[in-house]
């Protein structure tokens, strides 16, 4: 395996880059192509990105986009942090889940091998972060930093809530696997309650890039609402963020990549969603609910349902909740993946004065507390 380390380069270089290897490797959502060209057009190549790319001959098996940021931590100790495939610095944190490096599944092992001692051998840095790594990657990725003599830590976890749609099984099946009956029947009730209150549950699916202004712009007074009533801003705040979406849409809409849909009870529109579908997975990037003062009306639980019905319809496989504690996300899914946000280092020795004063504090914390 060869590796080279582009500085800089072109829009034009990684978008053919990605989509010769998606066209047999598609990846998750985060590492293809519908989100890596946006993402590098609107917020990368402004932060000095290295273009990662492994090659086994002349045929590219790997690829990934590296950012080399200083970071102050702690308010003393300045680092040299590398990224993978994310600027981690408001506003340009897009916060990605499945991480890591786009590559066939049976090269992982040679991949990260020769990644990681291209990284060590040429650049720079103090700590690699691989933030919420795809899950099959983890292992293969501790293995090639004993083999470069390269310290791992794994620093926190995530999860990942995935329902399980099962294109081959009917519905009534998909929908057992997935949700108890005590959830069915809370969904139920609560459509219910919505055609009862403004009329026949209907869902639309945006196709036409003209309706895509108001669909944007509605789901983000929802979502904005319900965030502020908590005390925060919310996704629509950050103009970075919104550019970038806007412009994955518009790139990828019409060619079946983009899953706008919107719930619609009577006249009144419940709930948005908006998908990312990359091959058999829809992923859940955002949302946007009318939430009411009545707790029985559910918009999260109903608009999501009816989602995984229409996905099931469509063949599609899994359906990604991503991020977030929701209790929707959780009792609408039948598994769990985990996501190590890791940590590789060169030395523990530039380190030892800034671990010590953290473990101090914290058990100065843990005192404090008894």
């Amino acid at each position: 395996m060869q590796v080279e380390l582009t500085q800089s380069p072109s829009f034009e270089l990684v978008k053919n880059y990605w989509s010769q290897l998606c066209a047999n490797t598609p990846g998750h959502a985060f590492l293809n192509e519908c989100w890596i060209a946006p993402w590098f057009e609107v917020v990368s190549q402004h932060h000095n990105p290295i273009l990662i790319t492994v090659k086994n001959s002349d045929s590219i098996v790997g690829l990934a986009i590296a950012h080399i940021l200083t970071v102050k931590r702690r308010g003393i100790f300045k680092r040299k942090i590398l990224f993978f495939n994310e600027v981690p610095e408001t506003p340009n944190d897009m916060v990605i889940e499945y991480n890591g490096i786009l590559a066939a599944q049976s090269d992982y092992s040679a991949v990260w091998n020769a990644t990681l001692a291209a990284l060590k051998n040429e650049l720079v840095w103090d700590e690699i972060k691989v933030n919420k790594i795809d899950p099959t990657q983890t292992p293969f990725i501790k293995a090639a930093a004993n083999e470069n003599a390269l310290l791992f830590f794994s620093e926190r976890e995530d999860t990942s809530p995935i329902a399980l749609l099962a294109k081959d099984s009917k519905w009534e099946d998909v929908e057992k696997l997935n949700i108890s009956s005590n959830r069915r029947r809370q969904v139920r009730k609560a459509t219910q309650l919505y055609e009862q209150k403004y009329g026949q549950l209907n869902v639309h699916t945006v196709t036409d890039l003209n309706e895509v202004e108001s669909f944007w712009n509605e789901m983000a007074n929802l979502h904005t609402a319900h965030w502020n009533d908590k005390g925060d801003s919310g996704a629509f705040a950050n103009p970075v963020w919104t550019k970038f979406n806007r412009a994955m849409i518009s790139q990828w809409l019409a060619l079946g990549q983009i899953q706008l849909t919107k719930y619609i009870a009577g006249d009144t529109v419940i709930g948005y969603l908006f998908n990312l579908v990359i091959k058999d997975r829809a992923y859940n990037i955002q949302c946007g609910f009318l939430y009411e003062d009545d707790n029985r009306l559910k918009p999260g639980f109903v608009c999501h349902h009816a989602c995984m019905k229409l996905c099931h319809q469509l063949g599609i496989q899994e359906y990604y909740y991503l991020a977030g504690g929701e209790d929707y996300k959780v009792s609408l899914s039948s598994k769990i993946d985990t996501l190590d946000w890791l940590c590789l280092r060169k030395s523990n020795a530039p380190f030892l004065l800034e671990d010590t004063l953290v473990e101090i504090v914290r058990k100065l914390r843990l005192l404090l507390k008894k």
